[in-house]
């Protein structure tokens, strides 16, 4: 990490659209604070304790502010969708794993507290079940005019923040002292640990969309600012391993000023910016809800025969699984990638899978909830072998996994 940043951990307990469409109604949300001028950026990253009687904990987390010391807010994420998470994947045997939840500028100045707003429902897995069990959190807490609930911690004593120096944000989610009472979450947070911060491969890869504002760089090496919904940007740059393609077709593509995209990838925390191991451009008028949800994880139960399989989800965007078994089914229009992003056939990626049992595989799609089944719009292979660093880091070296050779070697075009 960089010298002129310190890390502020908050501890205590609970707590094709054109891109004017998507950008409509965006605000900053944010108040002056004072106390100073000048601005940094504030990082917000999510963590979690270890709790070995649940498999997993899904929770859906709205939005993250910090409280002035004059009772004005500054907003640093706000989403409606908010950012769907598996707690229990934040913490494995060497620590604490990291996941990104929004990078913005803040001006400086003094500020007594941090508030997070969650859905007011989170789903458990107990040890060894596949489905889940969708419990509300405590009457205890207040609830906003949605129905969310707004968890907020106060400082022991009001922090100067942004005074030239950027911040990381770093929120525990407790599971380990979580409750369950009466069929109700008592939820809690701690002090979440930074000694991770530094190493790639302590964080999750995320995804994060918006409109592409500021475009510099040669490609394959190129930078950005995405605004998000919320309007706040986002510093992203690619490398020469990113995979950059259409979600509505096959043709090459290119990044561009005012372009809709998804990113996924990882945000270092030295340099202040999002690295990105994919760019999906929205290039169609197809409907929004047909790409809403998207399920990553491990494959099995593959049918070539009926073009089906099913993913044992350990990543999901747009919803909360009931069951940890997502069934995911095809039709002609489906659109089949490998690791780099290169558009394969039917037959090819299925055959793959088949040979290789255990792979990771991205689903993005139309969900029901009801029959816990996904139909694709896009397929692709994920291997996370290939994302080892930041922007001087191995993304893509190695195997394209499902690429255009029997094995899923080079599908390089």
């Amino acid at each position: 990490m960089n010298r002129n940043k310190q890390t502020l951990s908050l501890l205590g307990l609970v707590g094709a659209l054109p891109a004017a469409l998507w950008l409509a109604g965006c605000g900053s949300g944010s108040a002056p604070v004072g106390g100073g001028g000048g601005t940094s950026r504030a990082t917000v990253l999510l963590t979690d304790s270890l709790r070995e009687d649940y498999d997993s904990v899904w929770a859906t987390v709205l939005k993250a502010e910090l409280i002035g010391a004059d009772g004005t807010s500054v907003t640093l994420f706000d989403d409606p969708e908010g950012q769907v998470l598996d707690l229990r994947r934040l913490r494995d045997v060497s620590g604490a794993r990291y996941s990104f939840l929004a990078s913005a500028e803040i001006p400086a100045g003094s500020y007594t507290g941090v508030r997070v707003t969650v859905k007011p429902t989170m789903t458990l897995f107990p040890k060894g079940s596949v489905t889940g069990q969708s419990l509300p959190l405590t009457d205890a807490l207040t609830r906003d005019s949605g129905g969310n609930v707004p968890l907020t911690l106060s400082f022991s004593a009001p922090k100067t923040l942004g005074a030239g120096a950027d911040e990381n944000l770093i929120v525990d989610f407790d599971l380990a002292n979580f409750k369950v009472e009466g069929g109700k979450i008592i939820p809690a947070l701690r002090e979440g640990p930074a000694a991770g911060l530094d190493n790639p491969e302590r964080h999750e890869r995320h995804e994060i969309r918006g409109v592409i504002t500021r475009l510099d760089g040669t490609a394959p090496t190129q930078n950005f600012l995405l605004r998000r919904r919320d309007g706040r940007p986002v510093p992203v740059v690619t490398t020469a391993d990113t995979a950059i393609f259409f979600r509505g077709s096959t043709a090459p593509a290119a990044l561009a000023v005012n372009q809709v995209v998804e990113v996924r990838g990882r945000f270092n925390t030295a340099t202040d910016r999002f690295v990105a191991t994919r760019v999906v451009i929205k290039n169609d008028t197809g409907s929004d809800e047909s790409f809403r949800v998207e399920v990553e994880g491990i494959a099995d139960d593959v049918s070539i025969a009926n073009k089906t399989f099913v993913l044992r989800a350990v990543h999901m965007i747009g919803a909360e699984p009931r069951r940890i078994r997502i069934k995911v089914v095809t039709n002609d229009t489906t659109i089949y990638r490998s690791d780099r992003g290169v558009a394969v056939g039917a037959a090819r990626f299925f055959n793959y899978l088949v040979a290789n049992p255990g792979t990771l595989v991205e689903a993005k799609g139309s969900f029901n909830p009801d029959t816990d089944t996904l139909t694709a719009k896009i397929l692709k292979i994920e291997d996370e072998s290939n994302d080892g660093g930041w922007e001087d880091g191995r993304h893509g070296g190695g195997n394209d996994r499902g690429g255009n050779d029997d094995n899923g070697g080079s599908g390089k075009k």
